[in-house]
This record gives structure tokens, sequence and C-alpha cells, in this order.
């Protein structure tokens, strides 16, 4: 498994012969999953009443791609990946497996053609960032500017939740690849190298193993490739399809979000019986920013008494309020 939510680093039980699957198939999500490492945390924006209503309802809503505020990246990412693919390093990246695969190439592009439609308007995601520890205290000022509102909360998440290994949740996370149609052309030379390679073990894993990994590529690409502009986000996209696997404990209900009704599908912050698998918030928040704000010792206060209901024991040490100077559009 290379992508689910319980699996940011798929590589924790992988035998030497699968690392190499997914450093030749993924290249980049190796790289960001290095960086991250074993220790490494992640980050959650957003305004002080939706982290509010995260920490009592125990639950992040994963939203539709079509009402989120970055919607057209799902554009961007299908224009790159269709461009790229048409370029010299494209063909020479489809002549090499079809050589190998006869035909292989073909059959990916005609299944992934029929999946486009449900990738633009039926997955929902939920963003999070690579957290810095020089950020602990004060956060990130780009991220207060685009997402923290009069009032913002950054909630900093423990990596053990992301790292288990686990398919309860039919929910699957990437890094962002921040990219334009020529970084693109770049990674199907990148992609060319690495099976190349590799292609004996490629061969020895069959054709339907590298089919499916060819369109789970190529999945990912259109859902998790970015404008470079965006680059400082350091993103990870957590994603949900539906109709490409229905999960058993993710729930879809009807919530407004900033005055729009719509569909989200609620992802549960829990324990889950029979297995070690946990994204409880005492096993998940790690600590909590509260951001700039007119009243920063009120919120503090509050989300050290949210934290207790949800069973952290001492909150207090895992509140901070950031002096960062940020005046803010009232």
């Amino acid at each position: 498994m290379t992508d689910t939510i319980g699996s940011i680093d798929p590589l924790l039980t992988y035998t030497s012969d699968q690392m190499r699957l997914v450093k030749a198939f993924y290249p980049h999500m190796w790289d960001r999953i290095e960086k991250l490492g074993q220790n490494g945390r992640l980050v959650h924006y957003s305004s002080a009443d939706a982290a509010m209503n995260i920490l009592l309802n125990k639950e992040i809503w994963l939203r539709n791609t079509t009402v989120m505020n970055d919607f057209m990246e799902v554009e961007h990412g299908l224009d790159a990946l269709v461009d790229a693919y048409k370029s010299e390093h494209g063909l020479a990246f489809q002549n090499f497996l079809n050589d190998n695969f006869d035909g292989v190439c073909q059959e990916v592009a005609t299944s992934f053609d029929t999946w486009q439609d449900i990738l633009r308007n039926e997955t929902y995601i939920a963003c999070v960032s690579e957290h810095q520890d020089s950020e602990n205290v004060l956060g990130r000022l780009s991220m207060w500017r685009a997402y923290g509102g009069s009032a913002g909360v950054a909630m900093v998440l423990k990596s053990a939740p992301f790292r288990s290994e686990t398919n309860i949740l039919a929910a699957y996370s990437s890094p962002v690849r921040y990219a334009n149609r020529v970084d693109l052309q770049g990674d199907f030379l990148q992609l060319l190298s690495g099976f190349q390679t590799n292609i004996e073990l490629l061969r020895a894993l069959g054709r339907p193993v590298v089919q499916h990994h060819l369109f789970n590529m190529f999945k990912w690409a259109a859902l998790s490739v970015k404008h470079p502009g965006f680059a400082e986000e350091l993103e990870w996209r957590v994603a949900y399809t539906p109709k490409m696997g229905l999960s058993e404990v993710i729930k879809p209900a009807v919530r407004s979000v900033r005055g729009v009704p719509q569909i989200v599908q609620c992802l549960p912050l829990t324990t889950f019986d029979g297995t070690a698998f946990s994204t409880s918030i005492p096993d998940l928040i790690d600590s909590i920013i509260i951001g700039p704000t007119d009243y920063p010792f009120a919120l503090k206060s509050a989300f050290e008494e949210l934290l207790r209901a949800a069973g952290v024991e001492d909150p207090r040490p895992r509140v901070f309020v950031s002096d960062i100077p940020l005046r803010q559009d009232r």
C-alpha cells in the first residue's frame, strides 16, 4: 500500500523490492517522506471556529474539490499531466513501457479517461502542511494570512497516526507536487530512468501491478499537482473518492461552510476496535497555536478546555499563543 492516510510513510514494513517499486513510481513522494522523517509533524491552519468544531465533533471534514478555494488546481494537474504525457519525454516513457508490456499505456489512459470526471467532481480532500520546528510558537505568516481570518488556529499533528499501516479509512494521502508542464516533462524523464534501472523487478511483478501503479500515479498527478507559486505551503492532501472505494468509517453529511450548504465526508477522530490504529484527538494533536487575534488568551483558555474534554490529560503545555505581528482586515 503506497498512500493511505494511515500510511504517509508506506515503507515501514516494505521489502527491499517494494521499496524499489515505490521509488520508481513515486520518486517525489519518496523524497517528501524522507524529508518529513520519523518525527515529522503536519499542521492544519483554519479559523478558530472550524478548529473548535473539529474538537467538539471529533471529526475532520473532507470537502469536495469543486467548492474549495483552490478548486482549479485539479484542472491544473490534469492539464499539466496531459501536456507532459504527449511531450518528447512522455512519449519516450510510453514507448519504453509498451515495449516491455505491450499496449499497457493505452489501457491505462483509456481507464484513466473514464475516471476523470469523478476525480474532478466527486473527490473530497482535507489539506495539511509540513510543520517546521522553527514554527512551533509563531506558526507560518503566509498561512495565517491565507487561512487565519480574524482569529486563526493551527492544529499541529503527530505523525504516528499517518505512519501506521492500515486500510481502514479508504482515504489516501500524498504530498503535493508543485509543478508546471515543463516540470512534469522532467518527471517523465526521471520515471523513465527509474523504470530502466528496475525493469527486471517490474517484469517479475507483472503487468497487473505495473498497470495499477501507473493508474495510481496519474490519479495523484491530477489530484496533487499544484502551481509552483504555492510551494511554500508544503502541502499534503488527504483524498477520498467514494466511487473508487467506499469507506466503512467515513460518512457523508450536509454541512454549511461559510454559508454554503454542501456535502462533506466526515472522517472520525477516534480509536478503532480490533486495531492499534487511532486518529483520536490525544493520539493526533501534538499542539495548538493560537494565531493573530484580538482575544488570544480567551482562545487559549477555550482550546485548553476543548482538549481536556477530548481526553488530553494536561493540555496547557500544548497550547501556545503566537505573537507574530499581523493586522487582519475586519
